[in-house]
């Protein structure tokens, strides 16, 4: 019997940091399901894993290994009939074919075992009967070995690839199994006498001779202490109580200390880094210093709490209400509820970076992983319990995510990746520039064929008259001003149809009936235009040529008319210079007449 135990002083435990029951809740508890279940028809009692590969105890006294759901190997520490041990009463060990079947008497190979501690009684006789509902505890050590208990007591270790495993039958009762890895491999067992007294048992597995010589230790905690649960810290082992108190002995000092808070059974318990967790029939779960300080409190089953696995941040509880939970650590905050696929309690729970392994009491074995994919497939993973995070990444941050087009026209339903690529080079109503440089504003895609071939200003176009290039927006001034082969009107209104800019020069120059013209006579007459210019000549000229109209038969200027008449016509009408009566008297007469 270790030193009296020390009660941690209730001073202390008022002023640790416990859980806050008023506080708000800081995180809403997301929902996780399972992602495989597996029926495995006998009750479920403990569970332990590497990678992903996972060990199961259950109610046949069996240890199943199982990979991706399904059963791989195995382990079956059975009684051998006909293996006689007395003559070695003080043990043996037997090596078993790690298969479905038994092994018989001629395959068994019998080692000596070291002698046991003095004052240990060591079982003689015939181990017991296989009883087919023994209780199964299975532990997985880091370099791969595992550890097999059950209820009937016995006690096996199997290293996977390195033949069968050996099995110790300690004569006793065995209630609950703890490994300590660091610094040197021990094997804590929880006895339970024929009297019901409890006590722990340690089996040192420095070698193998050590291991089969054990116990090495055995820890009595003494009248009036019913051990229900054990876990190994670094140094330390910590055993609950049946009323609820824990029992804490210290391997260095050899001292014992006793824990006060949980007001019924401590069922389950757990410890990581000298932190230890424990779960009780009061419903909570109590997170410990190495000290003994209650740290958190973690309140929400509705039942016993059955099973508890404490990781780095979190901690996940499974109780007899058929509910698993996971809590944060750091404040006690509800993270997660299982969404449990069985009706029953939690008999045992297993946690690895990707998944949460929970065997029920009906048999119901069932994975829930803990890191969940993006639904939409971009690759990303999340923390099941991080309910947040998940719906948060889905919703404004997946690449894969289906969102619609933000322009308003628009309803196309599209991955966010392709998002931007969408609206820069595919999205009918983006706004886009002309390619002519226009300028006009709000431009969609979809418009811009048509604005370039019928709208644009700055279009390139081609005069139907004169096949010039130009913009759209220059053609009709060009069509007006420009184009030498538009229709045009003289500018002298000589109303000649069809006209060509390019012609009029020559028209107006050469060719128009009103232009002016000099008179060809030289009568230097102003505005005489060409059609006119015959009458003129005909009529209007004073230097065109006439033929007197008398008769005399000589050619004169219009202008001259008058003096031709007075003067140089013979045909004139003269008076007889010997002024006679006679009238009408001609100049070319005169002479005849006198």
């Amino acid at each position: 019997i270790w030193g009296r135990p020390a009660h941690v002083n209730e001073r202390d435990l008022l002023a640790s940091p416990v859980y806050n029951f008023s506080t708000q809740q800081r995180v809403r508890p997301g929902v996780v399901h399972a992602s495989s279940v597996v029926e495995h028809r006998r009750p479920v009692t403990s569970l332990d894993s590497s990678g992903e590969t996972l060990y199961v105890g259950n109610k046949t006294g069996n240890a199943m290994v199982m990979a991706m759901g399904e059963m791989v190997h195995k382990l079956t520490p059975r009684t051998i009939a006909g293996v006689d041990r007395r003559a070695e009463p003080r043990g043996s060990a037997v090596h078993l074919n790690a298969s479905l079947e038994e092994c018989d008497a001629s395959q068994a190979k019998l080692k000596n075992l070291s002698p046991i501690r003095p004052g240990f009684a060591a079982p003689t006789g015939r181990p017991t009967a296989y009883d087919d509902a023994e209780t199964t505890f299975v532990h997985c050590c880091a370099n791969g070995d595992v550890y097999v208990s059950t209820e009937s007591g016995r006690l096996a270790c199997w290293t996977p690839g390195e033949g069968e495993p050996v099995v110790l039958e300690t004569g006793r009762r065995i209630r609950g199994m703890a490994v300590r890895e660091l610094p040197s491999r021990t094997v804590m067992l929880l006895i339970q006498n024929p009297d019901l007294r409890t006590h722990v048992h340690l089996y040192s597995h420095s070698t193998e001779d050590v291991w089969l010589s054990g116990p090495e230790l055995a820890y009595n905690p003494g009248d009036g202490y019913v051990l229900s649960s054990i876990c190994a810290g670094p140094s330390q082992l910590h055993c609950g109580l049946r009323d609820g108190r824990i029992l804490s002995f210290n391997d260095h000092t050899h001292q014992s200390s006793l824990w006060l808070g949980h007001e019924g059974e401590v069922r389950c318990m757990d410890s990581l880094n000298g932190v230890v967790v424990t779960g009780s029939a009061d419903m909570t779960a109590r997170l410990w210093s190495q000290g003994g300080a209650c740290l958190q409190i973690f309140a929400g089953h509705s039942h016993d709490v059955t099973a508890v696995k404490l990781t780095a941040d979190r901690l996940y509880t499974g109780s007899d209400d058929h509910s698993v939970k996971a809590w944060s650590v750091h404040d006690s905050a509800c993270l997660a509820n299982f969404s449990p696929p069985s009706q029953v309690g939690v008999g045992a729970l297993s946690v690895t970076p990707s998944a949460v392994y929970v065997g029920y009491n009906d048999g119901t074995l069932c994975s829930f992983v803990l890191r969940t994919s993006c639904a939409y497939g971009c690759g990303e993973t999340f923390d099941s319990c991080d309910q947040s995070g998940c719906e948060v990444h889905q919703d404004d941050l997946c690449p894969e995510r289906p969102v619609l087009c933000p322009t308003d026209e628009c309803s196309e339903s599209l991955r966010a990746s392709a998002l931007q690529h969408h609206l820069f080079m595919m999205c009918p109503f983006r706004v886009v520039p002309c390619g002519f440089g226009c300028g006009t504003p709000e431009l969609t895609a979809r418009a811009l064929p048509l604005h370039m071939e019928h709208s644009c200003t700055h279009r390139p176009l081609q005069c139907d008259q004169c096949s010039t290039r130009m913009q759209a927006r220059e053609l009709p001034q060009h069509r007006s001003t420009a184009c030498p082969m538009r229709r045009v009107q003289c500018s002298l209104g000589c109303g000649i149809p069809d006209l060509e800019a390019r012609n009029q020069q020559c028209h107006l120059a050469f060719e128009c009936p009103h232009r002016i013209v000099e008179c060809p006579d030289g009568c230097r007459l102003p505005m005489i235009m060409v059609k006119e210019l015959s009458l003129h000549m005909a009529e209007s000229c004073p230097l065109r040529m006439v033929q007197c109209p008398q008769g005399c038969g000589e050619s004169y200027q219009h202008r001259h008319t008058a003096q031709h008449h007075q003067l140089h016509c013979a045909h004139r009408l003269i008076d007889c210079p010997l002024r006679c009566p006679t009238t009408h008297l001609r100049f070319c007469d005169q002479q005849s007449h006198v």
